[in-house]
This record gives structure tokens, C-alpha cells and sequence, in this order.
């Protein structure tokens, strides 16, 4: 059926959000095709009662395909109760990659599910519970960015569901024995950031407008099932706000309408405008002494922290960190494939890793083929800015790895394949000129609002731009502590290679090879050492008759070893051993992955030119 294993969440009935049930996406796609609720099903399609077919419904399984969402949130109750639930954003632990979507009001399912399948990015299709639309799975980059991914879906596929963007997106258990399935379909990687609405720019001086940014993020971080609640409480404080002269009627209720509408998607948002009426009218009688404590109340509640305190780290984002590392929820590095490598380095996401090697030893190409693992494995996207290389020798060696065969011997139809896998993943900052750090980082999140981007590779260090603004100690200070913060913002990993100091390269073993270097060879290496969360140094003998394919790593440092990996011990490296140019094996011979995506490629058929073809050509040459 499909090789996907990976796990989904599942809910008996709609109903039972806090009895989550967990299934693989195979498994759970296998039952729609097979007819596990086929009676149920055929049940909906026979009624013509809409009450009957939405109480048939709210009966049927619902599926989150978003992946596995175990993590309990606590829910209150206006009549003081409480409930748990699963079916929410912030349960989600682990992503599935995959993004759910739904197509209503159908004409015709079979040949619109057909159609679709001829896309490349359509993973699976099948009839809705109702079987009158179409629902179905596209592999995303980054789950991460799970809303991200589906906005930019919704711009090639404007025929989706605009509503279903959230990753606690349900679908109920269908029945389609014609269930289609492409699993090699392709990966989306595009994404689109939304605007953020930055409030009404007025004039008055007597309207504070950060205290109606305070009710206006009430609104907007509340969750399903909470939304009315968080408008009557924002209203409330609004209320207040203009009763003490912080806040003029007019604007406020402008700002709590369009929070409204955004986050009710402009649906039955008269309910809600009410809501804000009754509330501002309770809130202006509210005494004057109670309003900052109502304010410190509802914004702690909000998980809200006040400007003036902006600066100190969330009590809730860290109380959650330490309740999923507990729960064993953290994601732990993903491994590259190899058995010695795996027990130390790791991949790890929004980590700093820095590489020190002697000049002409291939740190860059064992770099490249280390992020080139990554994307192949795992559809990790990256930006990359080498300093030292012509890109289009970069994109040729990637290339190779690729297809495991030279460009010369390549087949045309691999090569083509190959470049339009390699420019889905990887982007390369032009290096005619030179940039500052800055730039690099700075250009790796404007790509990062378009496409997934899990990687940055800055390769070497010493061929950015340098300034004269401040001694060589302060910049570098500068630099890798930036460069640190830039991973923990934005939760993209940064790789940099670094040159080691000249004395240390003339050091010499009694064979004369040169030694391995520490740490410390490195320019700026105690500031580096550090700030890097991954502190790795390799080497590789390029005059030793025997060894001289043979790089060896010291993983000198891991930081966050809670996620996996740990440093080598001493006289103890991981090796890999370049062969042909085209891979890097272990002493085993073990290649971490199988080219079996180039088997059965069509052969490209060209055709004697004709007389037309001469034509086109001439009229389409700008002489």
C-alpha cells in the first residue's frame, strides 16, 4: 500500500479528544481503502438529511495527519470545570511531514482525483465521508512550518480549504476502495510568511497603543474553543483602559472588530462584535484600582508578557521544554547513517557547529557531504555561502553524490533529475563579492520566508568581509555570539568551517604528516569553542600512500547532549573513506543510503530536427 511509517494521531469519535489513539499513516490510509467503516460510510452517502449525514459524522473516526499529538493541554470551563485535550496545536510533539487537505463540492471525485495524482506534489487522494469532495496528503519540508507550507499550498491549489492551515487540521475516517497513493511523490518546500497586522496608525496622543496591543494578542493566541472567552476578557480590559483614560472608544473598538474578523476568518463574527460591545460597556465600570491586576491576570493567563519585561525568558516556553523533555518529547538528533559516527555527531536542529581542518585537507567536501545526507534523508533545505570555490564546482560535486557516477559518465536524464533535486534544497549566495557575516545571515531568513530552509553552511569563516571598527578579539565576540543567537531564533542550524593558525599546520608527526589540531588552533578558537553548540576537528594524511582518502573527525564538543551525541574519546575518531570521489563509506564499506530514486527514469526521446524546428529557433534567437 505505502511505505510511510510515519505516526499520525487518531480519535475514536469526534468527541473524545482527551482518548487519543496512534497509527501510522500506511496503516491509517490502508483502512480507508479496506472498508473500516465502510457501513458507516455507505450510511452518510445514502442520507439526504443534512442533520441525519452531521450526526452520522461526529460518529466516524477523525484523523489528525499532522502527526502525533500527545501532549495534554488543560482546558477551563467558564463554570469553573476542566477537561484535557489532545486535539490541539500544542499537542503536537512530533510531525509527520505531511499536510492534510480537503476539497468540498466536488462534480465529479473520480476524475478530479485522478487530475491530481498527475501532479508531482500529491502524495495520496481519496473520497470524503460525504463523497462529495476529495481529501488527500502532501509531503512538506518542515514541519515546523506547517502553516507556512499551507499558505503557499493554497496559492497553487486555490481549490483547497482555506480554514484547514492549522496542524490540528481533523479529517473524518473515510471509505474509498479506489484510494490513490504516489509514493515518490515529491516534497514541497515552498512556504509563505503572513503578514502581521501592526494596528491602526491614528493620530490621538491619548490612546496607548500597547495597551491595545496587549487585547488585541489575546484574541489572536487563543485557541479553538477559547475564542469567545479571550474576546469577552480583551473587551473587559478594554473596557477598563477607556475608563481610565488610556484608550479612545472609537480606535479600541476598531482594533477588537478587525482582531475579530481575522481570527474568525470573517465568519459569524456577529456574535463576537456583541460580545465586544458588552464587554467594553462592563469593563468602563470596572474600579480604577483593579485594572492593572485584571491586566497582570488575563495576560499570564494569555501566556502574554508585558514590554518592560520582554527581555527575561518565558516561564511557560521553558516549563514546557522541561514537562516534553521529561515526557521523552524532545526530538533527539537524527543520525547520518554511519555506526561509529552516529554514537557521537548528530543532526540536530537550530544548533551551532563549527569545523576546524589544516587548508587542503577537504573539509569542504566532507561538509558538503555531510549537509548533503541531510538533505537527501531528512529534506533539510539550505543556504550556502562558500568563499573559496567556484558554486558551480559545489553544485557539480552535490551532483555527484547524487547520482554516484561522474558528470562526464552520467546519464542525461540522472543529471536532470539531479539539478532539480539539488536547486529544490540548496541556494548559494552569490561570491563575486564579498559579504559580512551579517549579510549571509541576514540573507539565509529572507530565503527561509519562501522556501524551508533547516541549514545555513558558511564555508570558510575566514573568507567573510571583515570590519575595522573594532579590535580582532571584539569582532569575533561578536560574530560567533550573533551567530549562536541566530540559530535559537530562528531554529536554523549554522555550519562553519574554519582554517587552523599557520604555526600549527607546519606541525608534523614523525612520518611528516600533519597532526591533528585541537581546539585551540583555530583563529579566535577559545571565543569559538565557546559559542559553538558542536565543536568538530578533522584531519586527513594527504601524503600517506595508504591513508590518504581517510578523514578523521573528533567531535571536541556537544553541548546539548540531552538530544544525543556526546564528544569522542581520545585516540578514538570516526573515519570515512572517500571512494572515487563520488561518497564517503566507514571502514565497513557502508554507504548510509541507496540510489534507488534514480531506477526507471524515462529515457528522453529527441527526434531529427525539422524545418520548423530551424524556423523557431531563427525567430526566437535575439540577434
Amino acid at each position: 500500500m505505502t511505505t510511510s511509517t510515519q505516526q499520525i494521531t487518531l480519535f475514536k469519535h469526534f468527541s473524545e479528544i482527551d482518548k487519543p489513539l496512534y497509527s501510522t499513516i500506511g496503516a491509517t490510509l490502508k483502512g480507508i481503502k479496506e472498508g473500516k467503516v465502510k457501513e458507516e460510510i455507505e450510511q452518510i452517502r445514502a442520507s439526504t438529511n443534512d442533520d441525519e449525514i452531521k450526526k452520522l459524522k461526529l460518529q466516524l473516526p477523525c484523523v489528525l495527519f499532522a502527526g502525533k499529538f500527545d501532549i495534554p493541554i488543560t482546558k477551563h470551563k467558564e463554570d469553573g470545570t476542566m477537561y484535557k485535550s489532545f486535539r490541539n496545536d500544542t499537542s503536537l510533539s512530533i510531525h509527520s511531514r505531511f499536510v492534510p487537505f480537503d476539497i468540498d463540492d466536488v462534480e465529479d471525485v473520480e476524475t478530479l482525483k485522478t487530475d491530481m495524482m498527475k501532479d508531482e506534489y500529491i502524495f495520496a487522494v481519496w473520497k470524503s465521508p460525504s463523497g462529495t469532495g476529495v481529501h488527500g496528503l502532501i509531503k512538506i519540508a518542515d514541519g515546523n512550518k506547517h502553516e507556512q507550507h499551507y499558505s503557499s499550498l493554497i496559492k497553487r491549489y486555490p481549490q483547497f480549504d482555506t480554514s484547514a492551515r492549522n496542524p490540528s487540521r481533523v479529517l473524518f475516517f473515510s471509505y474509498d476502495p479506489n484510494l490513490l497513493v504516489n509514493d515518490n511523490s515529491k516534497t514541497f518546500f515552498e512556504v509563505l510568511e503572513e503578514e502581521k497586522f501592526d494596528g491602526i496608525v491614528m493620530s490621538q496622543i491619548t490612546t496607548d497603543y500597547k495597551k491595545l496591543d496587549i487585547a488585541a494578542r489575546m484574541i489572536r493566541s487563543a485557541e479553538m474553543g477559547t475564542r469567545h472567552n479571550a474576546v469577552v476578557k480583551a473587551s473587559y480590559l478594554v473596557g477598563g483602559y477607556i475608563a481610565g483614560g488610556l484608550a479612545e472608544e472609537s480606535i479600541a473598538r476598531e482594533v477588537l472588530k478587525h482582531e475579530v474578523y481575522n481570527k474568525f476568518d470573517g465568519k459569524d463574527v456577529e456574535t463576537e462584535y456583541r460580545a465586544i460591545d458588552d464587554g467594553i460597556r462592563a469593563g468602563q465600570f470596572m474600579p480604577i484600582n483593579e485594572l492593572a491586576k485584571y491586566q497582570h491576570e488575563v495576560m499570564q493567563e494569555a501566556g502574554i508578557m508585558e514590554d518592560e519585561l520582554s527581555f527575561l525568558s518565558s516561564n511557560i516556553d521553558d516549563e514546557e521544554f522541561i514537562r516534553r523533555y521529561k515526557a521523552g518529547l524532545i526530538p533527539m538528533g537524527l543520525t547520518f547513517g554511519y555506526d561509529d559516527m552516529d554514537k557521537y555527531l548528530l543532526l540536530k536542529e537550530g544548533e551551532f557547529y563549527a569545523t576546524l581542518s589544516h587548508s587542503h585537507t577537504g573539509k569542504t567536501t566532507v561538509n558538503l557531504w555531510l549537509i548533503f545526507i541531510s538533505a537527501l534523508k531528512y529534506d533539510w533545505g539550505w543556504v550556502i555561502y562558500t568563499g573559496e570555490n567556484r558554486v558551480s564546482s559545489l553544485k557539480m560535486k552535490l551532483l555527484e553524490f547524487y547520482m554516484g557516477i561522474k558528470i562526464k559518465e552520467s546519464q542525461e536524464e540522472h543529471m536532470q533529475q539531479g539539478i532539480k533535486w539539488l536547486n529544490e534544497r540548496f541556494f548559494f549566495i552569490n561570491n563575486e563579492t564579498m559579504h559580512v557575516y551579517k549579510d549571509i545571515l541576514k540573507y539565509a531568513e529572507k530565503v527561509s520566508k519562501y522556501h524551508s530552509i533547516k541549514g545555513v553552511l558558511i564555508d570558510p569563516i575566514n573568507a567573510l568581509k571583515t570590519t575595522d571598527k573594532a579590535s580582532k578579539y571584539d569582532y569575533e565576540m561578536e560574530m560567533y555570539t550573533d551567530m549562536l543567537l541566530f540559530t535559537k531564533r530562528t531554529n536554523i542550524s549554522l555550519f562553519i568551517s574554519i582554517h587552523t593558525r599557520t604555526q600549527s599546520q607546519r606541525e608534523r608527526d614523525k612520518d611528516g604528516n600533519q597532526l591533528m589540531p585541537y581546539p585551540a588552533d583555530a583563529d579566535g578558537g577559545a571565543v569559538l569553542y565557546n559559542k559553538a553548540d558542536i565543536f568538530i576537528t578533522m584531519n586527513r594524511n594527504i601524503q600517506d600512500p595508504n591513508n590518504w582518502m581517510v578523514t578523521e573527525l573528533y567531535v571536541n564538543k556537544m553541548r546539548n547532549k540531552e538530544t544525543g551525541g556526546d564528544v569522542t574519546p581520545r585516540n578514538t575518531a570516526i573515519r570515512i573513506r572517500m571512494q572515487k570521489g563520488l561518497e564517503f563509506t566507514d571502514d565497513f564499506g557502508t554507504v548510509p543510503f541507496k540510489r534507488d530514486y534514480l531506477k526507471n527514469i524515462p529515457k528522453l526521446i529527441y527526434h531529427t530536427p525539422t524545418t520548423e524546428d530551424a524556423e523557431y529557433e531563427i525567430d526566437n534567437t535575439p540577434f
